[in-house]
């Protein structure tokens, strides 16, 4: 079986192609075949669609309306780190990355799809260097960050706009929420000797710090057997988040194949599934997702026969994932309440980077966005018929994208 390899040379590395025409002159050829229609811009899907492009070093925050596929506004911006978080409950983009003043930031967007009306950006000043990583909880109503110069983490309130500041964090930090959101948890840094640590934000201190192997990237947590999991080079290594054992090693669950190293994707109930990547050079992508049992304690593999899976984003609900095809130029859709390959949809180009493509739901998850970035544009996606509805053109490459839908 041949794997991908896995593509590093630059964040949007454009995809040239070139299509030639044959002419017939025969008196009675077979008429030309048309070509494919292209798809339509209006999907007639209401909502707003905030996509983050990045073109000659000029960040930029452009709002679209999902229906029309009409551009509303463009914002210059900050330079954005990773996603755009939709608040659903609060019709709020949130926006987080390096701010033109060097500090990292988080800029908030407040929209109202049914009357098409939008705010200017909120900016909230975090702390020294980028807000590199986040977290949202469960409900979206707190974001966690890590500003990585200082090494503080922050916490969001996405409702208040408040914003509180906590030691314990480090230089690439992933996080987690747990024990009702009083506590957070805080891998130190991207590299040899990480750690895990637990902070109590009532309290301020430091309650633990845990050894977790060499480049912990990934943090979930299991609210039911009181555990966390950080995915190391070595594999998933399981600490115990109760009072009486808090802190301690609990072992490591061995990863499937040699060399693999994963990460688990963000989700608000914290990443369970995960595509295969290592920093090491020469490996490869796999025909799979990977996906951690958390009370069985094992990994097991989601087989995506023919399609090798990117980046993957798992709706608020926690019921349905989307990646993008490393192979072909087609989207993945799981169904995760029996952990299957629901089907796949064909879309426009990808990019030949690690982040491939970004995607965003529908409130309701019966619809999807996906970015094209080769093509500079975004699918609008029927998720129960699996076909595509509309591509709306992008000023430039997508790179981050969030929607908010009109309606529950």
């Amino acid at each position: 079986m041949s794997h991908d390899p896995i593509d590093r040379r630059g964040f949007i590395q454009i995809m040239g192609g070139a299509a030639a025409m044959l002419a017939t002159t025969a008196a009675c050829a077979t008429p030309r075949p048309k070509r494919p229609q292209a798809p339509k811009v209006a999907s007639g899907l209401p909502g707003m669609l905030l996509v983050y492009t990045q073109a000659r070093r000029r960040p930029q925050l452009h709002l679209f309306d999902t229906a029309t596929g009409q551009r509303l506004t463009t914002f210059d911006s900050l330079v954005a780190s990773h996603a755009i978080v939709a608040v659903e409950s609060q019709n709020r983009f949130v926006v987080h990355g390096l701010g033109p003043n060097g500090q990292g930031q988080a800029w908030v967007i407040d929209v109202n799809p049914a009357q098409g009306t939008w705010s200017k950006p909120k900016v909230i000043d975090l702390g020294r260097g980028m807000a590199l990583h986040w977290q949202p909880s469960a409900d979206q109503r707190l974001i966690q960050y890590n500003t990585i110069e200082d090494g503080a983490l922050h916490v969001l309130n996405t409702h208040t706009l408040e914003v509180e500041r906590e030691r314990g964090g480090g230089n690439h930090s992933n996080m987690a929420f747990f024990n009702d959101e009083r506590w957070l948890l805080a891998t130190d840094h991207l590299g040899a000797g990480t750690s895990l640590r637990v902070i109590d934000r009532v309290s301020g201190k430091i309650l633990s710090q845990t050894p977790v192997g060499t480049s912990g990237h990934g943090v979930t947590v299991n609210d039911k057997t009181g555990t966390a999991f950080v995915w190391a080079d070595d594999g998933v290594h399981m600490v115990d988040l109760s009072t009486k054992n808090l802190g301690q090693h609990l072992g490591i669950i061995a990863p499937k194949q040699q060399g693999q190293r994963s990460w688990f994707c963000w989700t608000p109930q914290g990443g369970r599934y995960s595509h295969d990547y290592s920093w090491n050079p020469g490996d490869t992508y796999n025909p799979w997702l990977n996906v951690l049992d958390m009370e069985a304690r094992r990994i097991e593999r989601l087989p995506t026969p023919g399609h090798t899976p990117g980046i993957l984003q798992v709706s608020p609900d926690g019921t349905t994932a989307l990646a993008g095809c490393l192979k072909t130029n087609h989207l993945l859709v799981f169904d995760l309440t029996n952990n299957t390959l629901k089907g796949t949809i064909p879309i426009g180009q990808r990019s030949r980077s690690f982040f491939d493509r970004d995607t965003t739901f529908s409130k309701d998850r019966t619809h999807g966005f996906a970015t094209n970035p080769a093509d500079k544009t975004i699918s609008v996606l029927n998720l129960q018929t699996l076909t595509e509805l509309a591509r709306i053109p992008i000023p430039d490459f997508p790179i981050w994208a969030g929607a908010i839908s009109a309606g529950r």
